[in-house]
Formats: C-alpha cells, sequence, structure tokens
C-alpha cells in the first residue's frame, strides 16, 4: 500500500501518474476500465490526465473516481455553464 507522504510527493512530481494511481486505489484497474464506466474512449482519459485536452465532465468524473475535489487535481474549480 502507498502512504500519503508518497502520495504527496507523487502528486507534486508526476502528476498523471499521481490520478492513476488514485484510479487503481479506488478500483478502476486500467484506464480502459475507467473509460468505458463513462463510456468515452481510453484516449479522452489519458489525454484528460495528461492535460492535453480539457473536458470538464471528464474531470469530474476522475476526480470524484479518485475520491478528491475537482481543485486537488486540476488546480481551479469547475465553471459552471451559463444558462
Amino acid at each position: 500500500m502507498i502512504n500519503n507522504a508518497k502520495l504527496e510527493k507523487l502528486k507534486k512530481e508526476d502528476p498523471p501518474q499521481y490520478i492513476r494511481v488514485l484510479l487503481a486505489i479506488n478500483g478502476y484497474r486500467s484506464q480502459a476500465a475507467f473509460a468505458d464506466t463513462l463510456g468515452v474512449t481510453p484516449e479522452l482519459i489519458s489525454q484528460v490526465i495528461h492535460r492535453k485536452v480539457t473536458s470538464r465532465p471528464v474531470q469530474l468524473a476522475i476526480a470524484d473516481a479518485c475520491g478528491v475535489p475537482y481543485e486537488d487535481l486540476w488546480d481551479r474549480k469547475p465553471r459552471r455553464r451559463a444558462a
């Protein structure tokens, strides 16, 4: 099991790996398995995790699945859509 100090170090040094570890801790064996639960492609999950693509719904789902606040992974609060 990974301890909190290692997680904090990983969060600072390798954010994509930090997210992958949190997903694994919370029962998702792979990004593909997580993508299946969302009905999106594994490539989209990878691109969002590596910050190459922004998808608020996917970012929110990742934060929820990881059990951490959105801001903990993405550095800012999600914006609300205009009505």
